[in-house]
């Protein structure tokens, strides 16, 4: 697997979808609040990172790759953050459109003693207006040219809507296509090279509960007959399911240790579309992006994953 590791870098990915900005807040409880009865929090520092979609073009640069990130952020404090954090990491902003209407979609995570206690979310998520959605098709439809790949990071914020996920499609019908879905379009994204929901969002898509693996085999091949596209549904510690015609394969988990599940999905769609871009198969991209999740669980926050830690873990496998 390490000479497709190698094929990554240089390989440019547009990616369409929720930008955000992830911002942890950290510091100590030791009393509760004389006013009502809840913890004072006693901040001791802040910092900022790139989530949704920003997340997936850090991953994708942290790779090798070359992500040509599109999608909205507000004329606010947390948009210029983000426009910050991005010129830092060396990844072009041509494609991010600066709305006053909306906010930037920000998560603000307190942790004391390292437990997150509270999250705050600022948002719109209502799907983008008429005017917004030609800018960003008229982006998309620019850099669309120079990609090799094409990512859909659908948060359900807004930035994704069915018309744009149909133009694309019908655009870039001849590249690799990936799509991490939500529910609002979740059964959107047909034709595509590879479709990544996690076992929450099909089963709230469908309208199932799952009490035994059996269930979930059901719910997958329904989803790969009815999308026409290859699915692979992630299912945490379980690890994956892929099915595609004539494959239905069961991807272990690779994590010694879950410190933190955030932002593991995006790192799975990043490395799994690399994979598939560097001439890897629909299972060993699934190895590959299993490999990669399990190094980033590991770590705190929505953060980035290395071809070096990939190829460590490996080795550590094999060995």
């Amino acid at each position: 697997m390490e000479k497709i590791l190698d094929k990554f870098r240089g390989k440019k990915i547009l990616i369409i979808g929720d930008i955000m900005l992830d911002i942890y807040v950290r510091g100590t409880v030791e009393r509760i609040s004389p006013e009502a009865p809840v913890p004072i929090f006693a901040q001791k520092n802040e910092s900022c990172s790139l989530g949704g979609a920003g997340n997936v073009a850090n991953n994708v640069k942290s790779l090798g790759g070359i992500p040509l990130l599109i999608g909205v952020i507000g004329n606010d404090v947390e948009g210029a953050t983000v426009l910050k954090i991005l010129k830092e990491n060396k990844i072009k902003t041509d494609g991010v459109i600066i709305d006053d209407s909306r906010p930037t979609i920000s998560k603000t995570r307190i942790i004391a003693h390292n437990q997150q206690i509270l999250r705050i979310d600022k948002e719109e998520d209502a799907y983008i207006n008429k005017d917004l959605k030609k800018i960003l098709l008229s982006r998309i439809f620019d850099l669309m040219e120079k990609a090799d790949g094409i990512i859909f990071e659908d948060y359900d914020k807004g930035t994704i809507t069915p018309n744009v996920i149909k133009k694309v499609i019908a655009k870039g019908k001849d590249k690799i296509i990936t799509a991490d879905p939500k529910f609002r379009n979740f059964f959107q994204y047909k034709n595509i090279s590879l479709f990544k929901p996690n076992l929450k969002e099909v089963g709230t898509s469908l309208g199932k509960t799952f009490t035994q693996r059996k269930d979930i085999v059901n719910a997958g091949k329904s989803l790969r007959k009815k999308l026409n596209s290859p699915v692979l549904i992630t299912i945490g510690r379980s690890g994956m399911m892929l099915f595609d015609n004539g494959i239905q394969e069961i991807i272990p988990a690779y994590s010694k240790e879950v410190f933190d599940v955030t932002g593991a999905g995006d790192t799975v769609i990043a490395t799994a579309t690399l994979a598939l871009l560097a001439g890897a198969s629909l299972v060993q991209s699934a190895k590959i992006a299993s490999i990669s999740a399990g190094i980033e669980v590991g770590k705190f926050g929505a953060s980035i994953v290395t071809i070096s830690e990939i190829k460590k873990a490996l080795s550590n496998k094999n060995g």
